[in-house]
């Protein structure tokens, strides 16, 4: 969890900086509590998900769901258009789904 909070909170402020620089640090906030309260979830899930699904499948539905729960959480905290929270959740998640492949 530590590894994709360095990796997805980042991406967030630099994001929410390019439009709304006062709150970038409110969006690693916002992100880093995002990725705290799906991560638990999320390996719970994988567990149960990857004997039976495979890790390719298990891996990209278990994101989506991910990236949905974070949009949530940051559009609800910094008040964005849902458009802009899953954009913004989806690239944290991106770089931090890269970073976990090349680091494994």
């Amino acid at each position: 969890m530590l590894l994709s909070v360095l990796f997805e909170a980042p991406v967030a402020a630099l994001l929410v900086h390019r439009v709304r620089p006062g709150q970038a640090l409110a969006a690693a906030g916002a992100s880093a509590l995002a990725t705290a309260a799906s991560h638990p979830q999320l390996w719970a899930a994988a567990l149960w998900a990857y004997p039976r699904y495979g890790y390719g499948p298990s891996l990209i539905g278990l994101e989506i769901l991910v990236v949905l729960f974070e949009a949530g959480v940051m559009g609800w905290i910094l008040r964005l258009r849902p458009a802009q929270a899953l954009g913004l959740s989806f690239a944290a998640n991106l770089a931090s789904v890269a970073a976990g492949l090349l680091l494994a």
